[in-house]
């Protein structure tokens, strides 16, 4: 037959002796972004074309843990952010590195607050109130 671009399709399609190349088969390749990124390599799929051999994973809810946990291409965005092991989240939605040192106290502001790495950050939006009685 006569040369053809060549396609992913273990045939020799351009005639140059050798069959897939020049096409990124066996390449590396990542698919998905944050914690559903995945790396695998180019393989043939269907009709020719040069698919990557692996699937983004699943999404799971954000968490305050500095990994972009619902993939999608922000870390520790959300409103209803769990704070993982070792984070603590302000009330502005940061998630700030390290843990409370000592017990959370009252603000000035009235708002829960506590130092976290030297900084005083507030923890909880609510306002703080008298407990006894």
């Amino acid at each position: 037959g006569s040369p053809s671009a060549e396609t992913c399709n273990s045939v020799d399609d351009n005639c140059d002796g050798s069959a897939d190349n020049g096409i990124g088969k066996g390449d590396a390749c990542t698919v998905g972004v944050g914690a559903c990124q995945r790396t695998g390599v180019k393989i043939c799929g269907t009709g020719g074309a040069v698919v990557c051999s692996v699937s983004p994973g699943s999404p799971s809810a954000e968490t305050c843990n500095n990994v972009d946990d619902n993939c999608d291409g922000s870390v520790d965005n959300g409103a209803a952010l769990d704070v993982g092991a070792g984070y603590t989240l302000d009330t502005d939605g940061t998630c700030v590195v390290g843990v409370c040192r000592g017990a959370p106290s009252c603000d000035a502001g009235g708002h829960l607050s506590c130092t976290v790495s030297g900084t005083d950050v507030t923890i909880d939006s609510s306002s703080c109130f008298d407990q006894t009685g």
